[in-house]
């Protein structure tokens, strides 16, 4: 579990500091508001996705060593969650990186 997250880390950092110098100033990143300007948000916003992410895998590992360790349904599906999360976060940091520089 801890690889992924890490290569998640890596993956998002990498992408961030190769996109750095073409990203514009601003980055469509609140897709659920509903003019177009309020989508756009300054590019050093875009750091918030790996904040949220990490911060979600840490509030459920703490939950699960505090609450349910060794507790046969709940670990494994904290695990699965965090390993989507992992995923789901990386991959809509990628797509915004993209969006942004493309």
């Amino acid at each position: 579990m801890k690889w992924i997250i890490i290569a998640s880390n890596l993956i998002m950092a990498a992408s961030a500091g190769a996109a750095y110098l073409r990203m514009p100033p601003v980055v469509p990143l609140w897709y659920s508001r509903a003019s177009a300007e309020a989508v756009l948000a300054p590019w050093w916003m875009i750091g918030v996705i790996p904040l949220i992410m990490n911060g979600f895998l840490l509030f459920n590992m703490v939950f699960v060593r505090r609450g349910f360790a060794g507790h046969a349904f709940i670990e494994p599906l904290i695990r699965v969650s965090n390993i989507a999360l992992t995923i789901s976060f990386t991959l809509i940091f990628l797509k915004i990186i993209s969006l942004a520089v493309l």
